[in-house]
């Protein structure tokens, strides 16, 4: 074969290769799109405006839900989820997670915007009791929570009697053999405890868990008792084995 026949052949090659290429294009784009779209989105984010979103909207800023558990179920398992309050949020009994979730909800503005824990019925046993509103893991797995900029604000005792403290906290923990670990981080947060003030920020009796607090506005005389449910009020914390903290004492 010549050096001309051999570039022929060469050249011939060359276009049949771009030919096949093209008559292919459109259905290797199609599968690069579908493959792109098939990638998990990781983390997502919601706007909420209890006062006048509905949970029939996208959760974007100008189409707000109504509620912090529809952020949640929209978000699905296993992904981050940024929740930004556009008003006072009066919480939920409770707020299911999904594992693998993790969650911060922040407030608009200077800190201002208020999550009111409130009292709510609960029946553990068949026996009515109250517990604060907050974040429930009800199933293995690991979760965490934050809270940013925000007043946290824990309801007076009303008469009620919660009788198990790791559901009478802002994250909740389930039995021992539901979740791995829960992560809390509250940051930059006004914390507001009255005198006759119930709840904790973290359940973790017998779940290990980690608490942070930083940045935070708070009367630590109120506070001391509340960090932690079953920890003794004013124990070191270094001495609670169930919990990592920044804080000193509980």
């Amino acid at each position: 074969m010549t050096l001309t026949e051999t570039i022929t052949n060469l050249t011939d090659q060359v276009t049949d290769l771009v030919n096949e290429y093209a008559s292919k294009r459109d259905s290797i784009n199609t599968a690069v799109e579908n493959a792109i779209a098939a990638v998990p989105v990781l983390s997502v984010e919601y706007f909420i405006d209890q006062v006048n979103g509905n949970d029939g909207n996208d959760g974007s800023e100008g189409a707000p839900l109504a509620s912090i558990t529809k952020a949640l179920e929209l978000a699905g398992a296993g992904r981050s989820v940024a929740i930004t309050l556009l008003s006072d949020y009066d919480m939920e009994r409770r707020v299911y997670f999904s594992p693998g979730q993790n969650v911060q909800v922040e407030g608009t503005g200077d800190g201002e915007i208020k999550l009111n824990l409130g009292l709510h019925d609960s029946y553990i046993d068949e026996v009515l009791v109250r517990e604060i509103g907050g974040f429930h893991l009800k199933e293995y797995g690991i979760v965490s929570l934050n809270l940013y900029n925000l007043d946290i604000v824990f309801p007076s005792d009303d008469g009620g009697t919660p009788n198990d403290d790791r559901f009478n906290s802002i994250l909740k923990m389930a039995a021992i053999n539901r979740a791995t670990f829960a992560a809390m981080n509250i940051g930059a947060c006004t914390l507001t405890m009255p005198v006759d003030g119930v709840g904790f920020c973290i359940g973790a009796e017998f779940n290990p868990g980690g608490l942070a607090v930083t940045g935070c506005t708070y009367d630590s005389s109120a506070m001391v008792g509340h960090w932690v449910a079953g920890a003794a009020e004013g124990v070191a914390a270094s001495t609670v084995t169930t919990i990592l903290t920044n804080l000193e004492t509980l």
